[in-house]
Protein backbone atom coordinates (compact mmCIF):
# COMPACT_ATOMS: atom_id res chain seq x y z
CA UNK A 1 0.00 0.00 0.00
CA UNK A 2 2.81 2.40 0.89
CA UNK A 3 4.58 1.69 -2.42
CA UNK A 4 1.33 2.36 -4.35
CA UNK A 5 0.87 5.71 -2.62
CA UNK A 6 4.49 6.63 -3.29
CA UNK A 7 4.14 5.79 -7.00
CA UNK A 8 0.99 7.93 -7.25
CA UNK A 9 2.79 10.82 -5.56
CA UNK A 10 5.73 10.53 -7.94
CA UNK A 11 3.42 10.43 -10.97
CA UNK A 12 1.83 13.71 -9.96
CA UNK A 13 -1.74 14.96 -9.50
CA UNK A 14 -4.58 12.83 -10.84
CA UNK A 15 -5.49 15.41 -13.47
CA UNK A 16 -2.04 14.90 -15.00
CA UNK A 17 -1.95 11.12 -14.61
CA UNK A 18 -5.33 10.65 -16.26
CA UNK A 19 -4.93 13.22 -19.01
CA UNK A 20 -6.31 16.70 -19.74
CA UNK A 21 -9.93 17.43 -18.84
CA UNK A 22 -12.69 16.68 -21.34
CA UNK A 23 -16.23 18.08 -21.43
CA UNK A 24 -18.57 16.55 -18.81
CA UNK A 25 -20.81 13.76 -20.18
CA UNK A 26 -23.90 15.98 -20.50
CA UNK A 27 -21.97 18.40 -22.73
CA UNK A 28 -20.13 15.87 -24.90
CA UNK A 29 -21.06 15.86 -28.58
CA UNK A 30 -21.12 12.38 -30.16
CA UNK A 31 -20.88 11.44 -33.83
CA UNK A 32 -24.06 9.93 -35.28
CA UNK A 33 -23.48 7.19 -37.85
CA UNK A 34 -25.32 4.48 -39.77
CA UNK A 35 -24.56 0.75 -39.67
CA UNK A 36 -21.73 1.30 -42.16
CA UNK A 37 -20.18 3.96 -39.92
CA UNK A 38 -21.06 6.78 -42.30
CA UNK A 39 -21.45 10.09 -40.47
CA UNK A 40 -25.06 11.28 -40.25
CA UNK A 41 -24.73 14.20 -37.84
CA UNK A 42 -23.99 15.03 -34.23
CA UNK A 43 -25.89 14.99 -30.93
CA UNK A 44 -25.30 15.43 -27.23
CA UNK A 45 -24.46 12.29 -25.31
CA UNK A 46 -27.65 12.14 -23.18
CA UNK A 47 -29.80 12.22 -26.34
CA UNK A 48 -27.83 9.32 -27.83
CA UNK A 49 -28.53 7.12 -24.80
CA UNK A 50 -32.16 8.00 -24.04
CA UNK A 51 -35.06 5.73 -25.02
CA UNK A 52 -34.09 3.86 -28.19
CA UNK A 53 -31.06 6.09 -28.57
CA UNK A 54 -29.30 7.23 -31.72
CA UNK A 55 -26.57 5.11 -33.28
CA UNK A 56 -23.23 6.76 -32.61
CA UNK A 57 -19.53 6.05 -33.02
CA UNK A 58 -17.84 4.25 -30.14
CA UNK A 59 -14.92 1.93 -29.49
CA UNK A 60 -13.64 -0.67 -27.06
CA UNK A 61 -9.96 -1.12 -26.23
CA UNK A 62 -8.19 -4.27 -25.11
CA UNK A 63 -4.78 -3.49 -23.62
CA UNK A 64 -2.25 -6.32 -23.36
CA UNK A 65 0.49 -6.07 -20.73
CA UNK A 66 3.27 -8.32 -19.39
CA UNK A 67 0.67 -9.71 -16.94
CA UNK A 68 -2.00 -10.31 -19.56
CA UNK A 69 -4.97 -8.53 -21.13
CA UNK A 70 -6.64 -6.05 -18.80
CA UNK A 71 -10.34 -6.28 -18.04
CA UNK A 72 -11.96 -3.94 -15.56
CA UNK A 73 -14.85 -4.11 -13.14
CA UNK A 74 -16.86 -1.19 -14.46
CA UNK A 75 -17.82 1.76 -12.21
CA UNK A 76 -20.66 3.49 -14.04
CA UNK A 77 -24.41 3.93 -13.71
CA UNK A 78 -24.85 1.79 -16.85
CA UNK A 79 -23.96 -1.86 -16.18
CA UNK A 80 -22.31 -0.91 -12.89
CA UNK A 81 -20.10 -3.65 -11.46
CA UNK A 82 -20.01 -5.72 -14.65
CA UNK A 83 -16.81 -7.15 -16.11
CA UNK A 84 -15.79 -4.89 -18.97
CA UNK A 85 -13.16 -4.30 -21.64
CA UNK A 86 -9.90 -2.54 -20.73
CA UNK A 87 -11.41 0.83 -21.60
CA UNK A 88 -14.33 2.12 -23.65
CA UNK A 89 -15.66 5.46 -24.82
CA UNK A 90 -16.84 7.46 -27.83
CA UNK A 91 -15.11 9.48 -30.51
CA UNK A 92 -16.03 13.06 -29.65
CA UNK A 93 -16.85 16.04 -31.81
CA UNK A 94 -14.47 18.74 -30.62
CA UNK A 95 -15.36 22.11 -32.07
CA UNK A 96 -15.18 21.75 -35.86
CA UNK A 97 -13.32 18.45 -35.93
CA UNK A 98 -13.91 14.85 -34.86
CA UNK A 99 -11.52 12.70 -32.86
CA UNK A 100 -9.88 9.81 -34.69
CA UNK A 101 -10.13 6.34 -33.16
CA UNK A 102 -6.46 6.49 -32.24
CA UNK A 103 -6.78 9.90 -30.58
CA UNK A 104 -9.94 8.94 -28.69
CA UNK A 105 -8.48 5.56 -27.72
CA UNK A 106 -5.33 7.10 -26.28
CA UNK A 107 -7.40 9.64 -24.35
CA UNK A 108 -9.70 6.99 -22.94
CA UNK A 109 -6.98 4.50 -21.97
CA UNK A 110 -5.05 7.23 -20.21
CA UNK A 111 -8.16 8.48 -18.40
CA UNK A 112 -9.37 5.06 -17.22
CA UNK A 113 -6.08 3.21 -16.75
CA UNK A 114 -3.34 5.85 -16.54
CA UNK A 115 -1.56 4.24 -19.52
CA UNK A 116 -0.22 5.38 -22.88
CA UNK A 117 -0.19 2.21 -25.03
CA UNK A 118 2.58 1.83 -27.60
CA UNK A 119 0.01 1.26 -30.35
CA UNK A 120 -3.73 0.83 -30.90
CA UNK A 121 -4.66 -1.43 -33.81
CA UNK A 122 -8.13 -1.41 -35.35
CA UNK A 123 -9.07 -5.10 -35.69
CA UNK A 124 -12.76 -4.91 -36.57
CA UNK A 125 -16.15 -3.49 -35.66
CA UNK A 126 -19.76 -4.38 -34.89
CA UNK A 127 -23.10 -2.73 -34.16
CA UNK A 128 -25.33 -3.47 -31.22
CA UNK A 129 -28.32 -2.26 -29.24
CA UNK A 130 -28.75 -2.96 -25.52
CA UNK A 131 -31.50 -1.62 -23.26
CA UNK A 132 -30.78 -0.63 -19.65
CA UNK A 133 -33.85 0.71 -17.85
CA UNK A 134 -34.91 3.92 -19.59
CA UNK A 135 -31.47 4.24 -21.21
CA UNK A 136 -29.65 2.23 -23.84
CA UNK A 137 -26.53 1.70 -25.87
CA UNK A 138 -26.95 2.03 -29.64
CA UNK A 139 -23.48 1.98 -31.14
CA UNK A 140 -21.24 1.29 -34.06
CA UNK A 141 -18.30 -0.01 -32.07
CA UNK A 142 -14.72 -0.39 -33.30
CA UNK A 143 -12.38 -2.84 -31.56
CA UNK A 144 -8.88 -1.62 -30.72
CA UNK A 145 -6.02 -3.78 -29.41
CA UNK A 146 -2.98 -2.18 -27.82
CA UNK A 147 0.06 -3.03 -25.75
CA UNK A 148 1.70 -1.38 -22.76
CA UNK A 149 4.91 -2.45 -21.05
CA UNK A 150 3.81 -0.47 -17.99
CA UNK A 151 1.13 -1.69 -15.62
CA UNK A 152 -2.03 0.36 -15.12
CA UNK A 153 -2.82 2.89 -12.43
CA UNK A 154 -6.64 2.73 -12.67
CA UNK A 155 -8.76 5.81 -12.15
CA UNK A 156 -10.95 5.17 -9.07
CA UNK A 157 -13.65 7.38 -10.57
CA UNK A 158 -14.44 4.79 -13.25
CA UNK A 159 -12.85 1.47 -12.24
CA UNK A 160 -13.55 -0.72 -9.19
CA UNK A 161 -10.80 -3.24 -9.88
CA UNK A 162 -8.75 -4.89 -12.63
CA UNK A 163 -8.20 -8.51 -13.67
CA UNK A 164 -5.64 -9.90 -16.10
CA UNK A 165 -6.69 -12.53 -18.64
CA UNK A 166 -4.81 -14.80 -21.01
CA UNK A 167 -6.27 -15.17 -24.49
CA UNK A 168 -7.31 -18.72 -23.60
CA UNK A 169 -9.29 -17.48 -20.58
CA UNK A 170 -11.04 -14.87 -22.72
CA UNK A 171 -12.68 -17.73 -24.61
CA UNK A 172 -14.51 -18.76 -21.43
CA UNK A 173 -16.10 -15.38 -20.75
CA UNK A 174 -19.22 -16.04 -22.85
CA UNK A 175 -20.32 -18.45 -20.12
CA UNK A 176 -20.53 -15.60 -17.61
CA UNK A 177 -23.61 -13.44 -17.08
CA UNK A 178 -21.82 -10.50 -15.46
CA UNK A 179 -20.11 -9.12 -18.58
CA UNK A 180 -21.15 -6.02 -20.50
CA UNK A 181 -23.01 -6.56 -23.78
CA UNK A 182 -20.28 -4.79 -25.77
CA UNK A 183 -17.60 -7.05 -24.28
CA UNK A 184 -19.63 -10.09 -25.31
CA UNK A 185 -19.95 -8.77 -28.87
CA UNK A 186 -16.24 -7.89 -29.09
CA UNK A 187 -14.89 -11.26 -27.94
CA UNK A 188 -15.10 -13.08 -31.31
CA UNK A 189 -13.26 -10.21 -33.01
CA UNK A 190 -10.50 -10.13 -30.39
CA UNK A 191 -10.06 -13.90 -30.40
CA UNK A 192 -9.87 -13.89 -34.20
CA UNK A 193 -7.21 -11.16 -34.06
CA UNK A 194 -5.15 -13.32 -31.73
CA UNK A 195 -5.76 -16.37 -33.93
CA UNK A 196 -7.72 -18.14 -31.18
CA UNK A 197 -11.26 -18.06 -32.53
Amino acid sequence: MRIGKLLRKLRGPRKLRYGPPIPPPEKQILILVDKRNKVKGYARRPVCHAGKGKMHRAFVAFIDTPRGIILQKRKHWLWNGYLDVSATSHCLRLGRRSESYYEAGQRCVRYELGLAPRFLANVGSYTYFAKHGKSCENEHCTVLIGYSEELPDPNPDCVYSLTYFTVEKLRLLNERKDITPWLRKALPIVLAAYGKR
